[in-house]
């Protein structure tokens, strides 16, 4: 009986010198370091309140300090009205064949002012000999039959001159289209400067079963990331053996970007006119491979949205659902909400 009331005194001392030890470590204990841990279990508390899903889409709290703190800066959205941009392939052809075509019109031109002007020697010549023949013969009848020969070989040597050159122009026309075969024929400026290599010629292939359009003006992305303004020749009587498409033909202006069997990607607009929002560039945040942008839904709510990307415009992409008319979107600091929104899912895991 006194061993186990030795043990239960034991025991209490113990207890008693635990409670004083937690006492007095709970006395001394650093006073920053309490701080940090009150504001660390308020944080974890608060934290993920700041997040949200409303009909299915993020929205993330932010008061206006803690905005400030992260360097936001917002701006409206403007509206646009513009087409739908498609994309398809486009390649720069060489004009190797264009100058040979071009050499072989301009010998059938030369040729016809030759045959045009012996043909208008030999029609002066006969008219001449004729009118003398009828004044009492003053001319002989075979000095007449002779030079009415003369007109006639001179004659059929024009009609042949001419064919020739309508053959040369229809050999221009077969492989590059009207227009082109117009340049070659009008010897334009624009020819020049594609002989000069001062402009290129560039095909354009729409898929198969896509409605023809030509759009005057189109944008070319170049392999390094350059973009280039195209202007509408006509189409073209070639085909893409890889896409087996309708071809239509382009000048594009900014021939040090581009180079003779270059593959280019196309954008065009296509359809009626839409009513949409530029979302800029600078706005969209990149999350499991879809871009995103925050707009501000309210003074201290924002809204993660998603941005499609498929039709670019200038420094920024076209929308049409998603966004709200007149709203206003983070272009400054959009990445360190998306990483304010990530932290605050976390923390309660931590």
């Amino acid at each position: 009986m006194k061993k186990l009331r030795g043990l239960w005194e034991i025991l209490l001392v113990i207890l008693a010198a635990s409670v004083l030890i937690r006492s007095y470590a709970q006395k001394h204990k650093d006073p920053d370091q309490d701080q940090e841990e009150e504001e660390e279990q308020e944080e974890q508390i608060r934290a993920p309140s700041r997040v949200s899903v409303i009909n299915g889409q993020t929205v993330l709290t932010l008061d206006a300090a803690t905005q400030k703190r992260l360097g936001l800066v917002i701006s409206p959205l403007t509206t646009v009205k513009t087409r739908r941009q498609e994309s398809v392939a486009a390649t720069v052809l060489s004009a190797q064949g264009l100058v040979a075509l071009r050499n072989a019109y301009v010998t059938a031109e030369a040729q016809v002012e030759t045959a045009r002007a012996q043909l208008e020697v030999s029609s002066q010549e006969y008219a001449r000999l004729k009118t003398l023949y009828a004044e009492n013969q003053n001319a002989s009848k075979k000095a007449l039959q002779a030079a009415e020969g003369t007109l006639h070989a001179n004659r059929a040597s024009f009609d042949a001159a001419q064919k020739q050159l309508e053959m040369a122009r229809s050999a221009v026309q077969q492989s590059w289209g009207g227009a082109v075969a117009d340049w070659v024929a009008n010897n334009s400026s624009r020819l020049a400067s594609v002989l000069s290599q001062q402009a290129m010629l560039v095909q354009l292939t729409l898929p198969p079963g896509t409605p023809l359009e030509d759009p005057k003006e189109i944008s070319l992305s170049t392999p390094n990331g350059n973009s280039v303004d195209a202007s509408y020749v006509s189409p073209f009587p070639q085909v893409d053996p890889r896409i087996q498409g309708v071809s239509l033909l382009y000048l594009a202006h900014a021939y040090p970007l581009l180079q003779p069997g270059m593959n280019l990607v196309a954008h065009l607009p296509v359809g009626h006119r839409l009513r949409g929002l530029v979302i800029p560039e600078v706005a969209i945040v990149w999350w499991q491979g879809q871009a995103w942008a925050y707009e501000q839904t309210a003074p201290t709510h924002f809204t993660r949205r998603p941005v499609p990307t498929d039709q670019p415009l200038g420094d920024g992409y076209f929308a049409i659902h998603g966004f709200t008319p007149g709203g206003r979107v983070v272009v400054q600091g959009a990445q360190a909400l998306l990483s304010e929104e990530f932290r605050a899912l976390i923390q309660p895991e931590d």
